[in-house]
């Protein structure tokens, strides 16, 4: 959690590879075995209720409530290169 948070707030997007991810807030999904990129989150400082996603599916933002996957998910930081 504290890596989404880290990341979003320097403006950095985070790759998620769901394993058996559920659906988005609005039904979007199940996304399953999908990868979204998280460009945002509901929440505070400390605790992250919500990641704002983009599944590739579509051009819109999506809500996912945070753990709604499965265990062998994954985060990949995207740092860009310094120039």
């Amino acid at each position: 959690m504290d890596d989404v948070i880290s990341e979003v707030n320097a403006y950095r997007p985070i790759l998620l590879q769901l394993e058996d991810g559920g659906s988005a807030t609005d039904g979007q999904g199940p996304y399953g075995n999908h990868s979204v990129v998280i460009t945002g989150y509901v929440g505070n400082s400390n605790t992250v209720d919500y990641l704002v996603i983009h599944s590739g599916w579509d051009m819109y933002d999506h809500y996912l409530a945070w753990g709604n996957w499965g265990s062998d998910t994954h985060l990949v930081k995207i740092i860009p290169k310094r120039r």
